[in-house]
């Protein structure tokens, strides 16, 4: 109930910004960062001899969240969070699959 309450008064308050023409292009263009510093992540593995330091167990966390967020996306129809959590989870997988690579050489 409260967080109901909450949502619907932050809901009024930011109406405002919800009614913003360019609104869904930014919020998309947000979303964005999420994949592109996996991205990040993912090219400093490739140019390392192991992957220490990079915690398998965190982004394994990670790729659940994202898993759910995409099922969220799917449900409300909200494209520009499906791109971006679709781009997440394939970088993440990427990362996890090198990461169990080079800790088994």
């Amino acid at each position: 109930m409260v967080v109901t309450k909450t949502m619907d008064f932050l809901s009024n308050k930011f109406n405002f910004l919800f009614r913003y023409k360019g609104f869904e292009t930014v919020t998309g263009l947000i979303l964005l960062i999420n994949p592109l510093a996996l991205l990040f992540q993912l090219l400093s593995i490739l140019r390392t001899e192991n992957a220490e330091g990079v915690s398998l167990a965190t982004f394994c966390i990670f790729l659940m969240t994202q898993g759910a967020t995409v099922a969220v996306a799917i449900k409300s129809k909200e494209k520009n969070l499906f791109v971006s959590m679709v781009l997440s989870v394939i970088i993440t997988f990427a990362i996890i699959g090198l990461v169990i690579i080079k800790n088994l050489m």
